[in-house]
């Protein structure tokens, strides 16, 4: 499990560049996302691919935890498209 300080550091070492939202479900305790955070580090396409579980407390919605899953990291070459899904290269865009 991490920390505040952790997750805080994650996201200020990486760039995020996309969100795909893959399902979201229901049933009467909880209700769950499963996404894909795209995120570029050096040259590298990486992936936070996560079905989260939230649940409702007082009117408000709170994350309780999640499955991650192990999507592989991709090099990116400056001439390949960019991952952002801009259509531009990848030098010209997020390189």
């Amino acid at each position: 499990m991490h920390n505040t300080t952790d997750i805080l550091q994650f996201a200020n070492e990486v760039s995020f560049i996309k969100l795909d939202v893959i399902k979201t479900s229901d049933n009467d305790l909880y209700s769950y996302v499963e996404f894909k955070a795209h995120y570029l580090v050096e040259d590298k396409h990486c992936q936070l691919h996560e079905n989260s579980r939230f649940v409702q407390e007082c009117g408000l919605w709170k994350y309780l935890d999640g499955e991650l899953f192990d999507p592989p990291e991709i090099k990116i070459g400056r001439n390949d498209l960019c991952p952002c899904g801009s259509s531009k290269k990848f030098k010209k865009c997020h390189g």
